[in-house]
């Protein structure tokens, strides 16, 4: 009963009361007391209370939020409507000793306390309400809850069955005190599951007190239906206890919480504390009943078995009480190393600590806290290992991105110095690359400057897959991407070629698929070196691409290399190396890659003959970017700016074929310098420009942003993928066209109807 102590100490407005209760008992038993004078006490004392507690209701009503207001209310006007029971009911039985009232001044009483135990059964049933709606798991089967409704059926059993009843059960009197012990029993059973489950002490006061009143009003109330009132029973002054207790926890919530009242009462009902609460109570009342079959069958026929059984209830709630807040205590008790347990652990992990400081003086000797605290040191350990082996790994690759930088730069100067010199082919293969590899240094940086504070890394490809999460996904081509992968493997492999091929069977407007390009394009280089790496004798490797279906693409390698035996696929699908030791990046990579994108990966293999690998991917729409055809009217020219000699020639002569006048450049500032001498002709003007220049200040995106010519501007890049690029288009309304698919796209002549692919 700490908190009762605690209230005292804190509000000096308990102690009035309280020593008005003491004085008021000590003159009860004194030899000079007079039935009158107690009575008048008695009157004081309950109907006093009631009004305090009202009134502090109120209070608390005005500065809680709306979610407590109501309870608040609901409490306040409960006791309201208990000062005038109280008040009446101590003038009629108590004053002037009117020891069996008519059922018209009985109800002057009997209907307002019967208000308040409705309201009373209503308040916690909202609290247990709460609190069940706090379960966070389906821990807690509502078989739970039968002890305590068990209970309740008893003290209505008992009551209905066992007291001296002498009076008509169906009587006005009989039904008032039938509908008061419904009340009670609804309330007991509601405030023993809410003060199992109660997180606060001032509640938890509140509702010892509420259980004090039962109690009292059940002992009261036996004589009552037996004829038998006298003048100043002594559980009048424990009803003023519980009415004390009440008015304390109301008080301490006051005074802890002066601006607004706490809105978390309870836990939830599978809590530990419950769960102990809910075990305690049914062994209590298996006592109860077996004391009661004792009573009642085993002792002589002249005993008063049912006279002792009568008294149940009231010894019922007693123990109740008791019995929770024993388990309440010892709940606490258990729960203490687990919460100091949890609060090292985020100090641990919020402070960056290199070791989990655990006290061992609060863990009681139970051996299973002993064995899960150092479980967790070991766990954390292990974690903090591996976590500073990660981080030393970001520091070198980061630094290895740092390194290549430089030396990258100089490539793309050569490059630019050099670009005539090789084959556009060529060319465009060498600035992907280089393109690619400066995309795989950014994510190396972008990783070590924004570290992931993943402490187990399961295997090294899921890092990869977390690393390419952080770029945006964008629409590709998928046989572009492949036959991109393909050249590149070609030039990689080029002193040791082997055969491979690539078969396409699909249109412009089905080969698409979102995903990160450069994930991607790493699953499709570790799957081309996986099938080299296994070739053999017969160097073969067959690629291809077409649709599965409606939804899905479907791309499968394969190889004439030595094969998997049955147990070998699964060990590599799940990221072992047959080539070294470790783990290995290729099949579990794309295996995991191609499930995030709502694919999958197919396996099939046979030793000494070779591997397939198929890949399902999901389509997706055609890209609003990409042009169904190229537009042009019969009366405006075009305008062709490429870094490819052959292109360019292969673009006039089509477009001259179909009537068109064309302007071919190779050089951007040549296209400037016309452009200004003939601004009459750019308006209606349709413009096919090459992404790639010769011109390093220039690209042909950049020179139709200057343009401003919207959707009569057409870009044709092998770099289609690139965000930033689809972005600017979509920005300007320029058509975005990778160059794979440049003879796939019709022009489209407006007044001619003439159509004709490239």
């Amino acid at each position: 009963m700490e908190w009762i102590s605690a209230g005292f100490k804190r509000n000096g407005a308990l102690i009035l009361p309280a020593l008005y209760l003491f004085s008021a008992l000590c003159y009860a038993v004194s030899s000079f007391a007079n039935p009158a004078v107690i009575g008048l006490m008695t009157l004081i004392g309950e109907t006093g209370m009631d009004i305090l507690i009202c009134t502090l209701s109120f209070r608390l009503f005005y500065i809680a939020s709306s979610k407590r207001r109501k309870l608040f209310g609901i409490i306040a006007t409960a006791f309201f409507s208990e000062s005038f029971a109280d008040g009446a009911y101590n003038l009629i039985q108590n004053v002037f000793n009117i020891s069996n009232p008519t059922i018209f001044m009985a109800s002057f009483f009997e209907i307002p306390f019967l208000i308040f135990l409705c309201l009373q059964a209503w308040i916690w049933w909202e609290l247990f309400a709460e609190a069940n709606a706090g379960n966070k798991s389906k821990g807690m089967p509502i078989l739970a809850y039968a002890p305590f409704i068990v209970s309740s059926l008893l003290v209505i059993a008992i009551f209905v069955y066992f007291a001296d009843w002498k009076i008509d059960r169906l009587s006005g009197e009989g039904l008032y005190q039938l509908a008061d012990i419904l009340a009670e029993a609804a309330g007991f059973a509601l405030v023993s599951i809410c003060l199992g489950t109660s997180g606060n002490k001032a509640f938890s006061s509140i509702a010892i007190g509420f259980l004090i009143i039962v109690c009292s009003n059940y002992m009261i109330r036996l004589p009552v239906v037996a004829l038998a009132t006298t003048q100043n029973s002594p559980f009048e002054f424990t009803w003023i206890v519980g009415q004390l207790l009440i008015f304390s926890g109301l008080l301490t919530i006051k005074k802890a919480y002066p601006d607004n009242p706490p809105e978390n009462w309870c836990y939830g009902v599978n809590c530990l504390q419950s769960q102990i609460v809910v075990g305690s109570f049914s062994l209590e009342l298996l006592a109860i009943a077996l004391f009661s079959i004792f009573v009642k069958y085993a002792t002589p026929a002249a005993a008063p078995g049912g006279t002792m059984l009568k008294y149940l209830p009231a010894v019922m709630i007693i123990l109740s009480i008791i019995t929770v807040i024993i388990s309440s205590y010892f709940s606490r008790r258990l729960l203490k190393p687990l919460k100091e347990l949890e609060a090292a652990i985020e100090e641990y992990s919020s402070q960056g600590k290199s070791q989990l400081e655990l006290s061992s003086h609060d863990d009681y000797g139970i051996l299973e806290y002993i064995e899960l605290k150092a479980f967790i040191k070991k766990a954390l350990f292990s974690m903090n290992e591996k976590l500073t082996i990660e981080r030393e790994t970001s520091s070198l690759a980061a630094n290895l991105a740092h390194d290549i930088a430089s030396p990258l730069a100089v490539m793309e100067i050569i490059l630019h110095t050099y670009s005539k010199e090789f084959s556009s082919s060529v060319s465009s293969t060498l600035k992907d690359s280089i393109r690619r590899i400066r995309n795989i240094t950014h994510n190396l940086l972008e990783k070590y400057r924004n570290p992931v504070n993943v402490a187990v890394f399961d295997c090294l490809h899921e890092s990869h897959v977390k690393s390419e999460s952080s770029q945006a996904p964008s629409s590709i081509y998928l046989p572009h991407f492949t036959e991109w992968a393909i050249s590149q493997k070609q030039l990689e492999w080029i002193a040791n070629p082997c055969d491979i091929s690539l078969s396409i069977g699909l249109s412009k407007n089905s080969g698409w698929v979102l995903t990160v390009p450069d994930a991607f394009k790493r699953v499709i280089s570790n799957l081309l070196n996986n099938a080299y790496e296994a070739l053999k004798t017969e160097r073969q490797i067959r690629v291809s691409i077409k649709n599965l279906n409606d939804s899905f693409l479907e791309l499968v390698i394969s190889d004439s290399g030595c094969g998997l035996s049955p147990e070998q696929m699964p060990r590599v699908l799940e990221g072992e190396s047959l080539k070294h030791p470790g783990r290995g990046l290729g099949l579990s990579g794309a295996k995991s890659y191609i499930k995030a994108l709502g694919g999958r990966l197919d396996l099939a293999s046979q030793v000494g003959k070779g591997t397939q690998v198929k890949l399902i991917f999901p389509k997706a729409r055609t890209p609003v970017w990409f042009p169904e055809g190229i537009l042009l009217n019969s009366g405006a020219p075009v305008i062709f700016l490429g870094g490819d000699e052959g292109m360019c020639a292969t673009w006039r002569n089509s477009l001259k074929l179909i009537g068109m006048d064309v302007f071919s450049f190779m050089h951007a500032d040549k296209l400037l310098e016309w452009c200004r001498e003939k601004p009459e002709i750019l308006k209606n003007a349709v413009y096919l420009f090459d992404f790639h220049l010769h011109d390093p200040l220039w690209t042909g995106l950049s020179l139709l942003e200057k343009l401003k010519v919207g959707s009569r501007g057409y870009l044709v890049t092998n770099g289609a993928e690139d965000v930033a690029t689809q972005q600017r288009c979509l920005q300007q309304g320029i058509w975005l066209i990778p160059k794979r698919l440049t003879h796939e796209i019709p022009i489209k002549v407006t007044d001619s109807l003439h159509l004709k692919a490239l």
